[in-house]
This record gives structure tokens, sequence and C-alpha cells, in this order.
């Protein structure tokens, strides 16, 4: 008798050297079952390496279809490897390797005053409703020369343009 082909992958989403949005999450299916689901739904998938290396969940959708969600940082490339996934059969699934570039948000309105009041705001507008995690990435890359404290607020704005607001207040003054 002739052995099993080894399972395909074929479906993968980002595509290899995909520029991806921060919240972007990773699905890949296969030809075949992967996993017994009834009684593994909670199985990670240690076969899939990122690098440099990110937190990330895994959730089987069913027996054939994983989710992934990881904490990409804003701007960063990835490389991406799935090797020594075996399907039910103990048949590894052939070692799959690709890249991806997180984009950086869209900046659609920059703080535009030259001369600030001593309590003023500072906006920066960036297209679309970004997660807590790229907000947060987006912050700490922001700096004031010389250095300022400031509180930092986000606002969002769904309509008629999805878009979030990073406003900045000054502790004390500019």
């Amino acid at each position: 008798f002739a052995a099993a082909p080894a399972p395909l992958l074929v479906f993968r989403s980002p595509l290899p050297n995909a520029i991806i949005a921060p919240n972007t999450p990773i699905l890949l299916r296969f030809n075949r079952a992967m996993i017994d689901y009834a009684s593994q739904t909670e199985r990670g998938l240690a076969e899939l390496s990122i690098a440099p290396t990110t937190a990330s969940q895994v959730r089987w959708l069913d027996d054939r279809s994983i989710l992934v969600q990881a904490q990409w940082q804003v701007g960063q490339q990835y490389q991406l490897k799935l090797q020594n996934l075996n399907d039910l059969l103990g048949i590894p699934v052939q070692t799959t390797e690709w890249q991806v570039q997180v984009s950086e948000p869209s900046l659609i309105a920059p703080p535009t005053t030259q001369i600030l009041q001593a309590d003023q705001a500072l906006e920066w507008a960036f297209e679309g409703l970004l997660d807590q995690t790229t907000t947060q990435q987006l912050i700490e890359r922001i700096q004031f020369t010389p250095a300022v404290s400031a509180t930092w607020q986000v606002q969002y704005q769904p309509d008629p343009q999805p878009q979030t607001i990073i406003q900045a207040l000054p502790e004390a003054a500019w």
C-alpha cells in the first residue's frame, strides 16, 4: 500500500511579504484534519515560530484551521516559520517560511500649531480605529525636547472617516 501524501497548507494569511496592520491575525488552513478538535481545542501552535519573538494567542477554529493573534510591533518586520506540524496520521506538513512587515499607522493630521499656549493640548489624528496596543506604541514613540511630562488621552471618531486621535496635555506647561 502507498503512504498518505503530506498534508498541505492550502491557505495562509497574511501572504508572504505582505504589509499588514498592527492588529492583523494569522490564519492558516490545511487540506485535512491536523488535530482531534473535540479533545484538543486548547492546543497551542509551538510549531509556528515568529522572529523577533512576540506574544501571541492561538485558537483552533476547527480541526484544520488556526487563528493566531500576535502582538505585532508597529514598523517591525517579522519572519514566520511553520515546521514539524504533524497531521492526525503523524505526517508532517512541509516547512513553510515567510515574512511580513507591520505598517505604520497613517498620520492624517499632525499637530499644526507653531506657538503653543502653556496648557494647550497637542493632537495627532491617525487613519482608522487603532487598538490600545498600537496607540500605546505610538505614544511611547512621541518625544518632546526639552522633555515635558504629559497626560495622554485617546479618542475614537468613527464617522465620517474612522480615525484615532491621540492628545497630549502638558502636566505643568509647555
